[in-house]
């Protein structure tokens, strides 16, 4: 993947494991709530969950700079459709198009994966 034409990076405060404050899941959107660095709380909203995956520093492949980052023309995404069974226009609730993939950098930690329909501060 040529992360240049790839990756988008979405601004927010560097994340450290310490500074979060939950993981919550609801029906089937996430909340992930961190502090930063002046201990103010944020909340980062995923709607529609599809795929969750938490990968550990020592088991990624790809590292990515601190950062939430959007992972334009996802092999993953293109992956999920492929097996889906359902036509193209089917799949994700007839909604593909609006369909993202996510990763949230976590420090030196790890890093989190979310495909899902969409991300909100």
């Amino acid at each position: 993947m040529s992360k240049e034409n790839d990756l988008k990076q979405i601004s927010l405060p560097q994340i450290y494991c310490e500074d979060i404050l939950g993981l919550e899941m609801k029906n089937s959107d996430i909340s992930f709530r961190f502090k930063d660095e002046k201990n103010i709380p944020h909340e980062i909203k995923l709607e529609t969950i599809y795929h969750l995956e938490y990968t550990e520093e020592e088991y990624i492949k790809e590292v990515f700079p601190f950062g939430l980052f959007e992972i334009k023309n996802s092999a993953k995404i293109s992956e999920m459709i492929s097996r889906s069974t359902l036509s193209i226009n089917n799949v994700f609730g007839e909604e593909y198009n609006r369909i993202k993939h996510y990763v949230l950098s976590v420090s030196e930690d790890g890093s989190y994966h979310f495909i899902c329909k969409g991300v909100t501060f």
